[in-house]
């Protein structure tokens, strides 16, 4: 999904840029409070599982698994965690746990049918799997609904419509909703622009620690949109982003010096980096090799 922005003399932002792919979150405990319905079967444990030592005469039936252990092989699967990674396990996973009424369950169907992975990509299905995710409380599965809204995929292209669903993941404090609607109010996209509600939305998701959004928040007070300009402050949020594996921050700052960017800011990143011991050079605002194997190495540690 393309997402616009402005970097260090008026660069178009590389990586507020996210693929269809990317954009739609896979993370069962982005709204722990309400991430999954009550699954219709109740975990039983692992004590029934262990056969009796004593002869009986009839077979003691194994108790089902609990929506948590099924989702947890699932993911395994998915992401081929101490197992080969296979998606047709995956999916027959999480539709058993979407069978349960699990949110999370229905979500990833859905992202698997809007990723092509297992099945035939299909964001029309994709859609309604999303709509049942939202139905039993699954927040991530509202801005996925957003996303395809804004893509205009799987439905007609409709921007309110986006910004409607960003805001209702984003109220029920859904970091990336709040990300996506602080986006939309920067771009003026489906809903007046107004760059201070763009700052507010970057700052309650940097509150909750959401890496992104320490970036666009970044550019917001190098340029003074929305709030007054400060470099230091900036840079701060730059480098969090940076050593917190943000794809954007790394490829602008490591290319900064050809930027029409403050000294102040650049020194500040130097004597961040210098602070970590990333690099012992001189903060002189110089972004010369040894700075760019500096950022390099702090991008690094976060992947």
């Amino acid at each position: 999904m393309f997402r616009t922005g402005q970097f260090l003399g008026a660069i178009a932002l590389s990586a507020l840029i996210l693929s269809p792919a990317i954009a739609v979150e896979k993370n069962k405990d982005a709204n722990p409070s309400s991430s999954t319905a009550t699954p219709a079967v109740m975990s039983g444990g692992n004590s029934d599982k262990t056969p009796s030592k004593k002869p009986t005469t009839t077979q003691t039936p194994t108790a089902p698994r609990s929506v948590d252990d099924i989702l947890d092989e699932a993911d395994q699967y998915y992401d081929g965690d101490g197992v080969k990674q296979d998606y047709d396990k995956a999916l027959a996973l999480y539709r058993e746990a979407a069978a349960m009424g699990d949110g999370y369950g229905y979500d990833m169907v859905g992202l698997m049918y809007d990723l092509g992975r297992s099945v035939k990509e299909d964001p029309k299905e994709a859609m309604a799997w999303y709509r049942k995710a939202a139905d039993a409380g699954f927040y991530t599965a509202m801005v996925n609904i957003g996303t395809l809204y804004e893509q205009g995929r799987g439905v007609t292209k409709d921007l309110e419509e986006a910004v409607s669903w960003y805001r209702k993941a984003a109220e029920k404090d859904n970091l990336r909703g709040m990300y996506y609607l602080g986006d939309m109010y920067l771009e003026g996209r489906g809903i007046g622009k107004d760059l201070e509600e763009a700052v507010s939305w970057y700052q309650k998701a940097v509150d909750g620690g959401y890496a992104d959004a320490y970036w666009a928040l970044s550019l917001r007070y190098v340029y003074g949109e929305g709030v007054a300009k400060d470099t230091h402050k900036a840079a701060d949020l730059a480098y969090y982003a940076l050593t917190h594996g943000v794809q954007s921050a790394h490829d602008n700052l490591f290319d900064a010096r050809n930027k029409n960017v403050s000294a102040n800011f650049l020194r500040r990143i130097q004597e961040l980096l210098k602070q970590d011991g990333f690099y012992d050079g001189k903060a002189d605002g110089n972004f010369g090799p040894q700075t760019r194997t500096a950022i390099e190495a702090a991008f690094g540690t976060a992947n």
